[in-house]
């Protein structure tokens, strides 16, 4: 998984670095799920989402990476008095400065970075505003039973799409869509595959058309 500021290994760990600087892997572990739009996010296994941020997020900052344990302290020989023990060094974190981690206040299924920091949580479309201590917003209330979602698209439980504009509060049905399995699209543009194998398209919230493929 790779974002322009982050990647998850193999082993599922997320790894940071700002620009122009070195990759640096972080203590958080189980990710599955990677989208960034300001900044990385993850989904961890069990729904957290953690997000890495320079400034504040929601909550107490999550450490990202531990530094080297210090050495242990050499017992003194018997019958000799035990030098004074010298004050301990700093140990440097590898953690990239001022960056920590943060969990937005939600479980979710699956993010949903195009419109902005959102989320599937509990089958509804919520955004996190990141400015304001991640007040959860609703920008489009008729999303709910979302199955999957994408640009500003939504697809709902019943096989129909509704599409959002940015700043709207309405998110009308796209005319002609019905039982769609698999849904792409952009803010402008959009496709779904339905249960019979049908490929329909449309630009905006404009009907839907069929599209043909050349045998």
């Amino acid at each position: 998984l790779l974002a322009a500021h982050a990647a998850v290994d193999d082993a599922r760990v997320l790894s940071t670095w700002t620009d122009g600087g070195a990759p640096v892997a972080t203590a958080i572990t189980n990710a599955v799920e990677l989208a960034e739009r300001d900044l990385p996010c993850v989904r961890r296994e069990g729904g957290e989402v953690v997000c890495v941020a320079d400034h504040a997020l929601c909550g107490p900052p999550i450490a990202l990476a531990q530094g080297p344990a210090p050495p242990p302290v050499k017992k003194p020989k018997r019958g000799k008095r035990p030098k004074k023990a010298k004050p301990a060094k700093p140990v440097a974190s590898p953690v990239i400065a001022k960056l920590a981690g943060y969990a937005l206040p939600a479980q979710v299924s699956r993010l949903a970075f195009d419109p902005g920091v959102c989320a599937i949580v509990q089958r509804r479309l919520d955004c996190f505003d990141l400015a304001h201590a991640c007040k959860v917003t609703r920008p489009w209330p008729a999303f709910v039973n979302v199955e999957d979602s994408a640009g500003t698209c939504a697809r709902l439980a019943n096989g129909t799409v509704r599409c959002g504009a940015l700043g709207e509060p309405a998110a009308p049905v796209i005319a002609g869509v019905t039982n769609a399995i698999a849904l792409s699209a952009t803010a402008t543009r959009g496709c779904v595959v339905t249960n019979q194998h049908q490929v329909l398209c449309w630009e905006g919230t404009a009907p839907a058309t069929a599209i043909s493929f050349s045998p």
